[in-house]
């Protein structure tokens, strides 16, 4: 469902087209695959050379919510804490190896932390320099390098400028909305029909800033409509200095009908939500079938950088409702 790449490639698929590139790259280098550094930690590549000691963690679904992201950061350091009492050395150095692109804000984070990042550019340009042009392109399914600036590079960074620069609060708050329209068109149109904006119930109130109505028969939004009566996309765009709060959650649930937009929304704001309104987004979901997600700038600075790099803006939208369940 509108992963990164070809279909049917596997995460088995790219570890071997790494293990291709380092080979050429460092002859002198011993790779292994899938050795046990301590009891339930198996990194995907161990590199042992001149260098010295260099793990490889490969995922293909890679992690696009801050959430998920720390939680792997924690066992890439487990990694290489294993690997180097193991090895009895203290400069093991590690990387996350992923067929797409992160945003900067994720890449900072890992920095941090000391773990590098082989993204899509860094595979193809790699790839590249030893003579695997084809197979890396083959692998992308003849997609280019986000670095020569592709022709919707410029729009998807016109949008994401133009989100860094509107000041949270009540000032830029019908700018916000506007805006958070633009990109969800330009995000998720064809795939879903243009935004009808600032719809409301026919006794005017429960107004919500707009809909998408959702006719997809396959992939990643037909699934919406068949398991969560996704007929509409409805977003709700506040431009919060805080946290998104109970009463915000409530607004938008209570816009959700199952003869009427369906039971599926969104909240799109600038820091995420507080204790309150995650406990009430499960019991709305636990007790009345409807389920709301919230997305922050990050999420969607990363929908654009998936759009920009010709992978799928709504992977995002799919994990935010995988942890949401998943931490029922």
């Amino acid at each position: 469902m509108g992963e990164p790449n070809k279909p049917g490639r596997t995460e088995r698929d790219l570890t071997r087209l790494l293990i291709e590139i380092l080979e050429r790259q460092h002859p002198d280098t011993i790779i292994q695959q899938e050795s046990r550094v301590a009891e339930g930690l198996v990194p995907d590549l161990i590199l042992q050379g001149p260098a010295g000691v260099h793990v490889v963690e490969v995922k293909k679904n890679y992690p696009q919510t801050f959430g998920r992201l720390l939680d792997l950061r924690d066992k890439l350091i487990q990694y290489r804490q294993a690997t180097s009492d193991l090895f009895r050395r203290g400069d093991v150095s590690i990387t996350l190896a992923i067929p797409g692109l992160l945003t900067p804000e994720k890449l900072d984070a890992l920095q941090l932390d000391g773990i590098n990042v082989w993204d899509k550019n860094w595979i193809m340009r790699a790839g590249a320099s030893v003579g695997l042009t084809s197979e890396v392109h083959d692998f992308f399914d003849g997609v280019e390098s986000s670095e020569p600036t592709p022709p919707r590079r410029s729009q998807a960074e016109q949008l994401r400028h133009r989100l860094q620069e509107l000041t949270p609060g009540r000032k830029d708050w019908s700018a916000y909305q506007k805006l958070c329209r633009e990109i969800f068109e330009y995000l998720f149109c064809p795939e879903l029909s243009s935004p009808i904006e600032e719809n409301a119930t026919e006794s005017g109130i429960n107004r919500r800033d707009f809909i998408m109505p959702n006719y997809s028969s396959s992939g990643f939004w037909q699934f919406l409509r068949s398991h969560y009566q996704a007929d509409y996309l409805v977003a709700d765009a506040k431009n919060l200095q805080g946290l998104v709060s109970k009463s915000n959650v409530l607004q938008v649930c209570n816009y959700l009908k199952r003869h009427g937009t369906g039971l599926f929304g969104i909240v799109i704001t600038r820091k995420g939500a507080d204790r309150a309104a995650e406990f009430t987004r499960r019991e709305q979901w636990i007790l009345h079938n409807k389920m709301l997600i919230v997305l922050n700038d990050e999420d969607v600075t990363q929908m654009l950088q998936n759009k920009e790099s010709g992978d799928d803006p709504s992977v995002v939208i799919r994990q935010r409702i995988e942890d949401f369940r998943l931490a029922l």
